[in-house]
């Protein structure tokens, strides 16, 4: 699934030494310090899970939730927590759920679970899964812990049917009117999301979903189906502003038909109906603005829109950009183009396989990762970085250690834990080469 200063000293020096100082000069170069928090495939036939691509959420106590795409009891992906002790100096890993776990010809419960996981007041957790289901196009979930246990019980919110009008393959978590705040879901109101595909013209869709009744059932609405004029493939997941908008990427599509879009929806006031507006093309000229929009937006103090391509640009290996919402006369500005620095040291293709959005601190300085680039020349397994008053600092260089023990394809992005502290997973390396969840600290 997942694609997914050398200091002169003696004119003769040991191999060691050399080597020493190699190492010790790629590791100087990183502004932050860097942590593995846990190594995945720790358990035979990584029953632990493996590869998470979908990032991580913390509660109130520093508890970190995530899921991983593959590995688990039935190697069809994993809902797992991470939990600190008291000093935060270790850290124990549960795994909360396998996905399918029900199996007759789909895994009923899902499989490949992706994108951040939404936590609510009572402790619930809720995701998407990219496949399985009844009719084996994904699935809305919901997971509870069970009272005076230790499991958890997983209940299918929504089924999406592959082929169906109604969308299918969610590739993105979801968000909640509120979340902006930082409040909590109170498991009442509706969740919201996108799917890749489905939608009367294939190209995907934003939906809603809400409980009904005593909440053990809940009911889906389509809340726009994708045509190519305003984007196709909508893998990035949604956000609100303060007003009750949403706002979303589409990968491709647009006016170009193939560089993508941002969107706005604009709800009536009984949100019965929604309206989308276009708000920016990308690739108008030589697509120096970038291409293929694939992360999910962040939205600043000052209601701009951030985000980042995965292409495009002036070095043609992504952008992160920022985007005043005004209607068809909404202005976009590159922030700043990747791979500026020498071998693309500070990173490529920041939007590739990366749904979550970047990481925004109480003085707007953005924190986010690439998949690529680094130190290797034309390569590299990703950096870690910040943006602040338009400079780039790279914070932390993937794979600078043997068999890239310290992690690989940082595909999340990162969330701020604690006042300067970030959090986040890579696919690949670490001890056991089937990811990581780390932490950087300045």
């Amino acid at each position: 699934m997942t694609s997914y200063s050398f200091a002169p000293s003696r004119l003769l020096l040991s191999l060691a030494s050399l080597l020493a100082i190699a190492s010790a000069s790629l590791t100087g170069a990183n502004a932050y310090t860097h942590k593995i928090l846990y190594s995945f495939c720790a358990k035979t036939n990584c029953t632990d899970g493996s590869g998470p691509h979908g990032g991580l959420i913390a509660d109130s106590t520093g508890t970190l939730f995530g899921t991983t795409e593959t590995g688990g009891a039935h190697n069809l992906g994993t809902v797992f927590k991470l939990t600190p002790n008291a000093k935060r100096t270790k850290w124990k890993l549960a795994t909360l759920y396998s996905f399918c776990a029900k199996a007759k010809t789909y895994c009923l419960d899902g499989e490949y679970p992706n994108g951040a996981l939404v936590l609510d007041t009572a402790g619930n957790l809720y995701g998407i899964t990219y496949q399985g289901g009844a009719a084996n196009g994904g699935v809305v979930f919901k997971l509870s812990p069970v009272e005076g246990q230790s499991k958890w019980k997983l209940t299918r919110i929504h089924d999406f049917v592959t082929g169906g009008t109604d969308g299918y393959s969610p590739a993105s978590g979801l968000t909640y009117d509120g979340a902006q705040s930082g409040a909590l879901y109170d498991g009442s109101s509706s969740l919201y999301g996108t799917t890749m595909m489905g939608g009367g013209a294939a190209t995907g869709i934003v939906f809603s979903v809400t409980p009904i009744a005593d909440k053990t059932q809940w009911k889906e609405k389509i809340l726009h189906a994708f045509t190519t004029s305003d984007g196709t493939l909508p893998i990035g997941g949604v956000i609100f502003d303060g007003k009750g908008n949403l706002f979303g990427t589409a990968d491709t599509g647009g006016s170009t038909g193939y560089a993508g879009t941002v969107f706005e929806l604009n709800p009536n006031a009984s949100k019965t109906r929604w309206t989308v507006t276009v708000l920016h093309n990308f690739c108008e000229v030589h697509c120096t603005d970038g291409e293929d929009p694939y992360a999910t937006l962040v939205m600043d103090g000052s209601g701009n829109l951030l985000g980042t391509t995965t292409m495009g640009g002036a070095n043609d290996e992504g952008v992160l950009y920022k985007l005043a919402p005004n209607g068809a006369d909404s202005q976009l500005t590159v922030l700043y183009d990747f791979c500026s620095q020498a071998n693309c040291a500070d990173g490529t293709e920041p939007g590739n396989g990366t749904v979550g959005p970047l990481a925004i601190d109480g003085s707007g300085n953005l924190f986010g990762t690439t998949r690529s680039g680094g130190h290797s020349p034309g390569s590299g397994e990703g950096v870690a970085y910040e943006l602040s008053g338009g400079t780039q600092t790279v914070l932390y260089t993937f794979c600078i250690e043997d068999n890239c023990t310290d992690g690989a394809y940082p595909s999340s992005g990162v969330i701020l834990y604690g006042s300067k502290n970030l959090v986040g997973t890579t696919d690949g390396g670490g001890a056991y080469a089937n990811g990581t969840i780390y932490e950087l600290t300045p």
